[in-house]
């Protein structure tokens, strides 16, 4: 499984990064900066560069350079957070909806190549266990930024 696992997250991202060129030609992005936009869109209790960097696993160095590019760009704003002046919350603007569109565009349409062939109903089970996998990885991603993240002494994990 850990072989096929390897070939899907890889093949898989070469072809959604080969679907996403035109939607990042067209409008001027590289392909971190709209996945960020993406993710920004459908994850606004993670708005700060830190957050991004985390989540989604990106460098500082890449998560500043292309949130620099995408303000520039216009597509991106900084906003104080209200509150705590030191905290930047980045909201995406008006002129990035086209963009965020296109791409969770293309986003569907491989997930409809990656699912094609599998049945509704195996679908369902396989959409139960994302939800049930990433609720866990929410609950002890809270854990682990309160510090009571631990590994025990006893494995029980089947």
């Amino acid at each position: 499984m850990d072989k096929v696992a390897r070939s899907f997250f890889s093949t898989g991202l070469e072809i959604y990064y080969a679907l996403c060129v035109p939607v990042c030609d067209k409008y001027d992005v590289q392909q971190p900066g709209l996945d960020i936009l993406i993710f920004l869109s459908e994850n606004e209790e993670f708005c700060t560069a830190v957050d991004i960097q985390k989540m989604m696993g990106m460098k500082q160095s890449k998560v500043s350079f292309q949130i620099d590019k995408l303000v520039n760009s216009g597509y991106l704003e900084r906003q104080s957070v209200e509150g705590d002046r030191r905290r930047i919350k980045l909201v995406y603007t008006k002129k990035a909806e086209e963009v965020i569109e296109a791409g969770k565009k293309v986003r569907k349409e491989f997930q409809c190549y990656i699912t094609e062939g599998i049945s509704k109903e195996d679908m369902q089970v396989y959409e139960r266990v994302c939800k049930k996998q990433h609720d866990n990885l929410m609950k002890y991603y809270e854990l682990m930024k309160k510090g009571e993240l631990i590994v025990s002494e006893e494995n029980n994990c089947g």
